[in-house]
């Protein structure tokens, strides 16, 4: 028995949805029956049906890919040719459609032309199109990522010009290798684990010589001048204090060079002998990525790192041109973009030195308070790792658990502390 394309797409068919209505009306009549008339449907986004109804042709076009992708793949290279005589990026300026669209249009290789492709055009005629869709790991579909992206392009002259403002202004400063951390209400009013952390950092560090900076709202400007965009994602009562600290990093590493911790960072030894050993690097390195992703709780990089004065720049400019993050990831999302698109930054991470040990596992079974699989594991844990990711945010103590052991653990690590300093 043959199942018609029109008995398939009643499968995922809405009866209350109308643009449900529409994608069917339009792959039913127009791949079925006739396509020019699909066409001229798809041209002017409308289909009649009891009612006229006329919607955004750009979330038609994506309802439909959708279906056709789905279930008569045989069918999509003739739909995206079709799509491409029409305006795709019409009336809403919806990225996150439009550049799937692309997207699907490069894999099979339909319109090479690049002046096709419109949403590419409108970031930067000169993009590789092969990082732009040759790349999985660029969340292209995702609703924040595509307008982040068009955002970027749009502010990139700016964005260049503010770079070249940070490494000229940084040029006076000499490069006093140190490792920060920071709470904006100050460390005496930090919960009890990030005293406790700051403490055992700051002696490891100390016995190694070197330099650790605890900061907060009051002595940031010891180090740093404040945009005034930039100081009201500061001080702004709306404002999670975890946006002013991104730029905080990679402000303070651009300018001086160094190590950033998050404050419910623990450096174990590892960490900081690794900590030590990013001092001796003489070529331009940044720690704290794995497979493509940054770890911004706890890297490394030397001065005016092109990276780390780009992620300035464009938290600078961000800032200026919003007074929210539009998404929490922000900053992990626009570290992908400058290094995907920025060839120089890309290299450089690929050159820079991947023996980090980083662990964040212990977060988030102390949020929930799991029980450990057994003592040893916390231990391996702490001795396999640089750096090991805490959290001040558990709901309560048990008895038993992960969160029992590690501020256990702490407590015994001060008691030693203490006893070694008397």
């Amino acid at each position: 028995m043959t199942i018609s394309i029109s008995e398939t797409l009643l499968s995922d068919f809405k009866e209350d949805d109308p643009l449900s209505k529409m994608a069917y009306h339009i792959v039913h009549g127009g791949l079925v029956d006739n396509f020019p008339a699909f066409e001229k449907m798809l041209i002017e986004a409308r289909v009649i049906d009891d009612i006229q109804l006329k919607v955004d042709r750009d979330f038609l076009v994506s309802e439909v890919i959708r279906k056709v992708n789905r279930f008569q793949k045989r069918y999509l290279n003739q739909f995206l040719t079709a799509i491409l005589a029409t305006n795709y990026l019409s009336k809403m300026i919806d990225y996150p459609k439009a550049l799937r669209i692309e997207e699907l249009m490069f894999e099979r290789h339909i319109g090479t032309q690049k002046a096709n492709y419109l949403v590419h055009n409108l970031l930067d005629r000169t993009l590789d199109m092969q990082i732009l869709f040759g790349r999985t790991r660029l969340p292209l579909t995702a609703d924040v990522f595509p307008h982040l992206l068009v955002w970027f392009f749009q502010n990139k002259n700016e964005i260049d010009k503010r770079a070249m403002e940070i490494s000229r202004e940084n040029q006076a400063f000499d490069a006093s290798f140190a490792v920060f951390s920071f709470w904006n209400k100050g460390l005496e009013n930090a919960p009890e684990i990030v005293q406790k952390l700051a403490k055992i950092n700051a002696d490891k560090l100390n016995r190694h010589a070197i330099s650790y900076h605890f900061l907060d709202e009051s002595t940031v400007t010891d180090f740093l001048d404040i945009p005034d965009a930039v100081r009201y994602y500061q001080t702004a009562e709306t404002v999670s204090p975890t946006y002013f600290s991104e730029w905080l990093r990679v402000a303070l590493l651009a300018r001086y060079s160094g190590t950033w911790l998050d404050s419910t960072i623990l450096a174990t030894d590892r960490g900081v002998a690794l900590i030590n050993s990013y001092r001796q690097q003489e070529n331009p390195y940044f720690s704290g990525t794995d497979s493509g992703n940054i770890f911004a709780y706890a890297f490394a990089t030397n001065q005016n790192n092109r990276l780390v004065v780009m992620l300035q720049a464009t938290l600078e400019r961000y800032m200026v041109t919003h007074k929210q993050y539009d998404n929490y990831y922000t900053f992990d999302m626009l570290f992908i973009i400058i290094e995907a698109f920025d060839a120089n930054c890309r290299q450089m991470i690929e050159n820079s030195p991947k023996d980090e040990q980083f662990n964040y596992h212990l977060m988030d079974r102390m949020i929930e308070s799991w029980q450990p699989d057994g003592l040893t594991e916390i231990d391996e844990m702490w001795q396999n790792s640089a750096f090991v990711k805490l959290t001040y945010k558990y709901k309560e103590i048990v008895n038993g658990s992960i969160t029992e052991i590690v501020l256990k653990k702490l407590a015994d690590a001060l008691s030693k502390l203490e006893d070694y300093l008397s």
